[in-house]
């Protein structure tokens, strides 16, 4: 009886979590969605040069059109609970590009993308 062929794996990136910087605190974010339900949630979790915890959460979304939307809806969540809750500097990372596209292109074009309901400031 012969032996099966070993499978080969694709190369798989892999890397672990990062600390950040000292005096600075690390917000991972992600969110889910489901195209053929509807479904979609979102995960955060802040972290201080330690790793200590300091918040994490998840909830569900009641309105979500898309995976985008989806990891949008974490970033929000989790930008404004770490702001809720310290004063430190933050650096948020996620796994989506299309995100990151974005927010560098509104920082390039120089608008500021709050999307949080404040008016933008006024330039004369």
């Amino acid at each position: 009886m012969a032996l099966p062929t070993p499978v080969t794996r694709p190369d798989v990136r892999t890397e672990r979590w990062s600390t950040p910087p000292m005096g600075c605190l690390k917000l991972n974010v992600d969110g889910a969605y489901v195209a053929q339900t509807g479904d979609a949630g979102v995960g955060i979790i802040l972290r201080n040069n330690e790793g200590a915890v300091r918040i994490a959460a998840c909830r569900s979304l009641k309105f979500c059109s898309s995976a985008l939307d989806a990891e949008l809806q974490a970033c929000l969540m989790g930008v404004r609970l770490a702001l809720d809750h310290s004063n430190e500097d933050l650096l948020v990372e996620t796994d989506s590009l299309e995100l990151v596209c974005m927010a560098l292109n509104k920082l390039k074009d120089g608008s500021s993308g709050a999307g949080d309901g404040r008016p933008e400031a006024a330039t004369s």
